[in-house]
């Protein structure tokens, strides 16, 4: 049987500068999405030809949101960069909750609860999961 796996603060440090990029071209899709959906063309193939390009988009931000949870995390808010990883705090599951911009892992909340909760991460970069 596989085991879970757990997200140290540490090792989602590592992953930010990849998540940074993620999201930073997710940010130019969505300027390209919402450039074609202000453009009207008056002719059929105008309006087919904006469609096609917006799927595409629109595919590449799947495609996005995809990487982000081959890397182990789970995208919550794309408008935010809201990602949690899956993590433990004295044994008990929890998400290590990190949003775009912020440079190290600040802040965790219970498994079932959300954004609005998250407390202040103890950091001392000794691991908060055992394994």
């Amino acid at each position: 049987m596989a085991r879970k796996k757990y997200f140290t603060p540490k090792d989602v440090d590592g992953l930010i500068p990849r998540l940074e990029s993620v999201f930073e071209h997710i940010e130019q899709c969505k300027v390209r999405i919402e450039a074609l959906s202000s453009v009207r063309d008056d002719e059929p193939t105008g309006d087919f030809v904006a469609r096609s390009r917006m799927e595409f988009w629109l595919e590449a931000v799947e495609d996005n949101v995809n990487l982000i949870a081959q890397l182990g995390g789970v995208t919550k808010d794309l408008e935010e960069g809201l990602v949690d990883f899956p993590g433990q705090m004295d044994g008990e599951p929890v998400w290590l909750c990190w949003r775009r911009g912020e440079p190290h892992l600040r802040y965790w909340h219970p498994v079932d609860q959300g954004f609005e909760q998250r407390q202040t991460l103890p950091r001392s970069d000794a691991p908060t999961t055992r394994h």
